[in-house]
């Protein structure tokens, strides 16, 4: 053996190998930058090294069988020893060595100082698209006035992984951040859905403050390669165009958690705000579980969020599969059940499942997640949402909302839900009070805008729905208030009566439900009754086809004098368990059935309260 290690030295075996592992370092390290840069698939920097490991054993068999030489490269069997140069040779290989290692100091240095953020230079959205500087004039405060100073948004942290699939745990850390900030007494968070609204756009720092109407921005970005992540977070003071906090974080993905804990310990820290537990931050239900989960789990649920909001339903099956995934790994993972629980009541709401064996799946999965974790809020408003929309059961539907929002009072979602709960339920004042609420830490929440938009119109309050939209200019794209004028002017002339210009507004060749009765019942009214017929029939195909919004074509039917006819399809409402069922009672539409004892009866058969005096 010592003869072996002379002659591989002798041969500068060893120094070739040294040489080459330096060089697939630095090789290795510059790819994973530029293919960070150039937004280059995270296979590709997986076939680098694949390439440098099959060219290692090359090297060293080369090293032992040829010779550099100054005539050449020549067989070492073919050199007689006395003329070798093998001792030269290795000299210049040290230096080559010597170099390769400065180089990778200058390559950490350069990683490190000058493709990370610099705190002392103007702040950068850190989201996708080009950077825009902070200047003095788009720093200025607030101009409604009502900009907290203890408030902040979380903006998505860029993913640098150079891989699309990497994308999930960038938005995953943001969304964790965002919840162990939110358990923080007197510090107002935006929520998810607002602070997602500016992934990927080209918005400056004090825009995207102005429009969440937050005095501070947490930034960052994630570059996560196998086992290994970097994290960088910086906190920015708006109205001083200042950092109050930066860090980079440099990990194993086993200390995912402590990184989370320690970024936003140290944003409360700068902050300098009251904690709930002195000290320290209260760690999230996904503590409660292992890495491998916790990253699974992560996939899950952007996956569903991805689907949800584009209405993708091959995409919220696929989540499902994987919220499965998690649950084999580790059962006892409450928010792997509350995830299953949403998406079953969406494929139920999409017509996927049948409504039944949906909301029951449902129901099962919130269950589960509660008996683990009786104060789990994502868990406790599916279930309020299936007593609601399924159940019809309002006492208990309220009291789960309710204590979701004792937990967490601040969470939007809870409230958007449950001011869409009071509204169902025919009491608009306190419907406009939580909508307005979810408002504060949702500027951004679409959901919300229209279920307060709808309440207005519901309880005839139009001159606020006219401020509301007013309002709603002021922060949307021209694209989205084109849609949203369009809806909204239709439903509020349909209620105020003014069937002739209905018609002007309505589309030449209606095709979703609430246009086709749209469209019948201004027909009806304007004495067209031929065509309203025909949209009537129309109306009433899809909903036997789809075996849903049965109520709708009830209220056309009442609206164009069929009474008897409407009953009927609220029977078959009835008994499909249409999600929009108990707010019948409401309906402005059917109010001429509301003396009705036939109503009267489908409502008790389904126990749901009468109509109060006066409603609709």
């Amino acid at each position: 053996m010592a003869s072996l290690w002379t002659e591989l030295k002798r041969r500068n075996v060893i120094r070739m190998t040294v040489l080459y592992s330096v060089a697939g370092w630095v090789l290795l390290q510059i790819a994973d930058i530029l293919f960070g840069l150039l937004d280059v698939p995270g296979w590709g920097l997986r076939l680098v090294l694949g390439l440098l490991l099959l060219g290692l054993p090359l090297v060293v068999i080369f090293s032992w069988v040829f010779e550099m030489t100054p005539e050449g490269i020549k067989r070492e069997s073919e050199i007689d020893r006395s003329e070798s140069v093998t001792t030269n040779t290795g000299r210049k290989i040290d230096r080559l060595i010597i170099f390769g290692l400065v180089a990778i100091v200058a390559v950490l240095l350069a990683d490190r100082f000058l493709l990370m953020p610099d705190p002392e230079k103007p702040s950068q959205v850190a989201v996708q698209g080009p950077a825009v500087e902070v200047t003095g004039a788009d720093a200025a405060a607030d101009p409604a006035g009502d900009t907290q100073q203890k408030s902040i948004a979380v903006l998505p942290f860029v993913n640098m992984s150079g891989d699309e699939e990497n994308e999930y745990f960038s938005d995953g850390l943001t969304e964790e951040l965002l919840n162990l900030l939110a358990k923080v007494d007197d510090l107002r968070v935006s929520s998810r859905t607002s602070s997602f609204a500016f992934k990927g756009k080209d918005t400056s720092i004090p825009s995207v403050a102005r429009e969440l109407k937050v005095a501070n921005i947490l930034e960052g970005s994630v570059r996560k390669s196998g086992a290994t992540v970097r994290i960088t977070a910086q906190l920015i003071d708006v109205d001083t165009d200042s950092h109050l906090w930066s860090e980079t974080y440099d990990r194993q993905l086993d200390d995912i958690f402590a990184i989370q804990d320690e970024i936003a310990q140290a944003v409360v820290d700068a902050l300098k705000v009251q904690l709930l537990e002195p000290g320290e931050l209260a760690p999230t239900v996904a503590r409660e579980t292992d890495t491998d989960a916790y990253l699974l789990y992560l996939r899950a649920r952007h996956t569903y969020e991805l689907g949800r909001d584009t209405r993708d339903d091959d995409m919220v099956a696929r989540a499902i599969e994987q919220y499965e995934t998690v649950l084999e790994r580790d059962p006892d993972y409450a928010l792997a059940y509350a995830g299953l629980s949403d998406a079953y009541g969406f494929q139920s709401i999409r017509g996927d499942l049948d409504t039944h064996e949906g909301y029951e799946r449902s129901r099962e999965m919130a269950e589960k997640a509660l008996a683990i974790d009786p104060d789990l809020v994502e868990a406790l408003l599916a279930l309020a949402d299936i007593q609601l929309e399924f159940d019809w059961d309002m006492e208990a539907a309220e009291r789960s909302y309710l204590r979701a929002l004792e937990i967490r009072p601040s969470d939007a979602e809870g409230l958007r839900t449950y001011g869409y709960f009071l509204a169902t339920d025919g009491r608009y004042d306190e419907a406009f009070k939580y909508y307005q609420k979810a408002l504060e830490v949702d500027p951004m929440q679409l959901r919300v805008y229209y279920g307060l938009a709808m309440s207005y119109i519901f309880s005839g309050n139009f001159e606020e729905m006219a401020a509301l939209t007013e309002k709603l200019a002021a922060h949307r794209d021209e694209r989205f208030m084109e849609r949203w004028n369009q809806n909204m002017t239709l439903i509020t002339l349909r209620f105020k009566g003014e069937w002739a210009e209905l018609i002007e507004r309505l589309p030449q060749e209606p095709e979703s439900i609430g246009d086709l009765q749209d469209a019948a019942i201004a027909y009806y009214h304007t004495g067209d009754e031929q065509r309203a017929r025909e949209y009537l029939d129309r109306m009433i195909e899809i909903a036997e086809e789809k075996q849903y919004e049965f109520s709708s074509v009830a209220a056309a039917l009442v609206q164009m004098g069929q009474p008897d006819r409407a009953l009927e399809y609220l029977e078959k409402a009835l008994q499909t368990r249409e999600v929009n069922f108990p707010f019948i009672r409401h309906d402005p539409d059917l109010e001429p059935l509301f003396d009705d004892p036939r109503f009267l009866d489908l409502l008790q058969r389904a126990g749901i309260k009468p109509p109060k005096k006066g409603s609709g």
